[in-house]
């Protein structure tokens, strides 16, 4: 029973001697991609690789760990730990301190993190302070990169989340480190001069406890360069200087862009009562004489509702002359410096942003109800519950102020309780180095690190270029400071820096629309932090009430022209033309009833998105993002009388440019818009009269009459050359109708003239003289024609000139049947008795009897004929 297996694992190992040898000793003794279920099977694993990429998949089973092994990392091996399916938690063994995992490689290795969970054995959202029980964390040290994404590091005490050590670049993405308690940086544990990338990441809940510069989840230092992406911050401790992140000795850069700072913050710790600054971010430089290097750049964030101990609520920057710090469209609200530092404080305050030695920009940016307590001043009320620029009289001397296109409202310095000071000249703004407004311009010049490992930076990453500054002594005391200032009420709002704002005037109702305005998205399409755990969030904004002169007061609206460093809001959207003061840029659509009127508008304050007032109509603003699109106002309920809404028009009259109802887009520099009216269209029609030939082919243009619907009409009949009028059809008179008319007119062509000719018979005797009137004969041309000779008493003929038949020609044929008159009577024979006729001599007597008999039997014969017919006696 023993021997089998012994006897299977010595043939087994035969076999496995065999395969390496003909795999040869370079091959890998563990495949390249492996899943593991515990952390002694990781080891093996890591420990087995050769060099070049693998990846060893956690089993959704990962034992707990106990004590952990350090695995080294094979030289050359680019290593991905991964979770599997949704991810792989990864917890500790009951009662078993020290962390998860612990790599270490020899600076030729590379580590990436995605898909897996590594939880201690405390709550990742405590209501407390954070940790309680040893235990958890991933150590990586000596490596060149680290890349985690997609990972959770959460409950974990007595390490970072994620602790590097020797390690040249990280990079972090949509990932979490919350409810982590170690000394400093309790999320991630930076080395000196790492290039760090984090984005889309949330830090929540993390406590740093050391006593100096510990950062509740950042502590970058010296040389480190930090970028910061989308990223969320929230309820972060630290028991010294940034309750997030605190940069310690700058000599590297700091750089957020789109996040947001929300309720971290630095107590008065039993361990700390002296260094208690910037609530959120503290940076610091070592106090060094000669110039600086450090540089921070803060765009697109929010910060609020940290609090400082001392000074600082948000933001301590603390360098010397040279560094640089700007701050572009972010968002400070709710902040407060409590001004506890034991045992006594001055009135630097900060309420927000405490610069300390620190040239200072800050550039369209907006700072509502940020706070700067009296804690242990001994010398009064503290100083700029918005922003204190101070220094002291060594190496980090008070530097100038330079501000544009910020507003500033409802800041204020006060007790502990939160009344406000009595009075006080610097409840906003405190600016011991003076005040600038000089233009910036986008740095063209200076080189971008493109080595292997240097942040991925582009010419938009740079800090914007200022003029050269003057060296300003510290102020002494109260009484003999005298604020350098330029006009800086130009183009910032609410600046005071020594001279007392009116609060009638600065104040939240009248300048943000509501005297209890808070952040909010407004529209903004920027998400920071990291949606797996849902704690995504979009930093918020305030709006702010628009201005339009006669109508509106808004006096962070148009405040003057833009910088060229400056192109986009927070939320991304367009700066207006002229610009706004503060971190959000909006336009507005009016709406002018020019004399109508929305009977059922009421009045209304603005509410963030419309206005309505009621003078004598109403009239409505709507307010928007520049480039954004929105829908026009509805018509007008009320008409003018008499008339109908025809557009939307920048002009009263309508001459200007037309926008009709439906969807615009709003410019910068604000759109008004009038509502044109016209006196209702009358209804018309149209009769058309037609006239066409037999085959429907019009003679002329159609003539066409257009009228008032109800009018009369009427149509003529017309005459054409060579055609006859047929017909119409249509009623040729009437009424215009809506639909149109038509009357139609029919000609006939007329038939082609017959061309006739003329024959003229003349009878004339021989003088010439007519016998009796010319016979004119007419006919067709090429038809005969028969002239007759006559006979005339007396006359004989003699000739005739002239066919005397023919056919008819053109013109007029003359025939002319010539006589002559007898000249010589026969003698007169008188006739004897009973004889002939003496008279004429011819004897006549017997042919007259005979004629005169035969027409007496003729016509006797035609009566009796006449008679029969009648009587129907004919031919029976």
């Amino acid at each position: 029973m023993e021997r089998k297996p012994s006897r299977t694992l010595f043939a087994g190992g035969i076999a496995a001697a065999l395969i390496a040898g003909m795999l040869g000793t370079s091959s890998p003794a563990l495949a390249a991609d492996s899943t593991v279920s515990s952390v002694g099977e990781l080891k093996t694993a890591v420990e087995a690789l050769a060099a070049g990429p693998s990846t060893i998949t956690f089993a959704a089973d990962f034992a707990p760990v106990g004590a952990s092994p350090t695995i080294t990392i094979p030289a050359g091996v680019d290593l991905t730990l991964a979770g599997t399916g949704e991810g792989t938690t990864v917890t500790k063994e009951a009662g078993a301190d020290g962390r998860h995992i612990d790599l270490v490689g020899n600076k030729s290795q590379t580590v990436t993190v995605t898909g897996l969970t590594f939880k201690g054995h405390n709550s990742d959202d405590p209501a407390g302070q954070a940790g309680g029980t040893p235990g958890g964390g991933v150590g990586i040290r000596e490596v060149t990169s680290v890349d985690v994404s997609k990972s959770t590091f959460a409950g974990i005490d007595g390490s970072s989340g994620l602790a590097l050590g020797g390690v040249a670049t990280l990079t972090v993405s949509n990932s979490s480190f919350m409810g982590n308690r170690s000394a400093a940086g309790a999320a991630i544990e930076l080395p000196n001069g790492i290039n760090a990338t984090i984005t889309d990441t949330t830090m929540h809940k993390n406590w740093g406890t050391q006593s100096g510069f510990s950062g509740g989840a950042l502590r970058p230092q010296r040389k480190t360069n930090l970028t910061i992406e989308r990223s969320v911050f929230t309820g972060n401790v630290s028991l010294t200087r940034g309750g997030a992140i605190a940069f310690h000795q700058m000599e590297g850069s700091l750089t957020v862009h789109d996040s947001v700072f929300s309720e971290n913050r630095v107590p008065i710790a039993a361990n700390n009562s002296t260094l208690n600054d910037g609530g959120a971010i503290a940076v610091n430089e070592m106090p060094i004489e000669g110039q600086q290097s450090g540089k921070t750049l803060i765009t697109g964030t929010t910060f609020s509702n940290n609090v400082a101990g001392d000074e600082g609520g948000a933001l301590l920057i603390q360098s010397g002359n040279g560094s640089e710090a700007t701050i572009q469209n972010s968002t400070f609200y709710a902040n407060r410096a409590e001004g506890k530092q034991a045992t006594y404080d001055d009135t630097s305050g900060g309420g927000a942003i405490e610069a300390f030695g620190t040239p200072l920009t800050l550039e369209h940016n907006t700072f509502v109800n940020n706070f700067a307590h009296k804690g242990t001043s001994l010398f009064g009320h503290q100083r700029g519950g918005a922003v204190s620029a101070t220094g002291d009289t060594a190496f980090l001397q008070a530097q100038p102020l330079t501000l544009s296109h910020n507003l500033f409202v409802g800041n204020d310095v006060g007790l502990d309780d939160g009344s406000p000071a009595p009075s006080s000249a610097y409840r906003q703004v405190s600016a011991r180095g003076g005040i600038e407004t000089l233009p910036a311009e986008e740095d063209t010049v200076s080189a971008i690190d493109d080595s292997p490992g240097a942040p991925a930076l582009t010419r938009a990453d740079l800090l914007p270029l200022f003029a050269d500054r003057a060296q300003l002594p510290a102020d002494g005391d109260e009484g003999d400071f005298m604020p350098f200032t330029y006009d800086v009420h130009a183009t910032n709002v609410g600046v005071d820096n020594g001279t007392a704002i009116d609060p009638s005037v600065i104040n939240r109702a009248a300048i943000l629309g509501a005297d209890d305005a808070v952040p909010a998205a407004n529209g903004s399409g920027v998400v920071a932090g990291d949606s797996r755990t849902g704690t995504a969030q979009t930093p918020g904004t305030f709006l702010f009430h628009p201005a339009d002169d006669g109508f509106l007061t808004g006096l962070a609206d148009n405040v003057g022209d833009g910088t060229s460093t400056v192109t986009t809001d927070q939320r991304k959207f367009p700066v207006d033309d002229p610009a706004d003061a503060g971190a959000l840029q909006q336009a507005f659509v009016r709406y002018d009833p020019n004399g109508g009127d929305w009977a059922d508008y009421t009045a209304s304050p603005f509410d963030g998105e419309r206005i309505v007032q009621r003078p004598d109509a109403a009239m409505v603003w709507t307010v928007g993002t520049v480039g954004s699109e929105t829908t026009t106002e509805p018509v007008p309920t009320t008409p003018p009388t008499g008339k109908t809404f025809v557009e939307w028009n920048t002009k009263a009259d309508g001459s200007g440019d037309s926008y009709p109802a439906g969807t615009i887009t709003i410019p910068a520099g604000n759109l008004r818009l009038y509502a044109i009216w016209e006196a209702p269209a009358v209804e018309t029609g149209t009769v058309t009269a037609e006239y066409l030939d037999e085959n429907g082919d019009p003679l002329r243009d159609p003539v066409v009459t257009t009228g008032d619907v109800g009018t009369d009409y009427t149509t003529q009949q017309l005459t054409f050359d060579g055609y006859d009028y047929v017909r119409v059809e249509g009623s040729t008179s009437g009424t215009i109708t809506a639909e149109p008319t038509t009357v139609r007119y029919y000609y006939k062509k007329q038939a082609a003239p017959v061309e006739t000719g003329t024959v003229k018979v003349e009878y004339v005797d021989e003088h010439g003289a007519q016998l009796r009137a010319p016979i004119s004969l007419k006919g067709k041309i090429g038809d005969p024609y028969t002239t007759e000779k006559l006979a005339f008493d007396g006359y004989d003929f003699v000739r005739v000139d002239g066919a005397t038949t023919g056919e008819f020609t053109s013109g007029v044929s003359t025939v002319r049947y010539h006589y002559t008159k007898h000249t010589t009577a026969p003698p007169v024979v008188k006739p004897g008795e009973g004889g002939p006729l003496a008279d004429s001599g011819l004897d006549f007597g017997w042919p007259i009897a005979v004629a005169g008999g035969s027409i007496l039997l003729v016509a006797a014969g035609l009566l009796l004929y006449g008679r029969r017919r009648q009587s129907g006696d004919l031919g029976s």
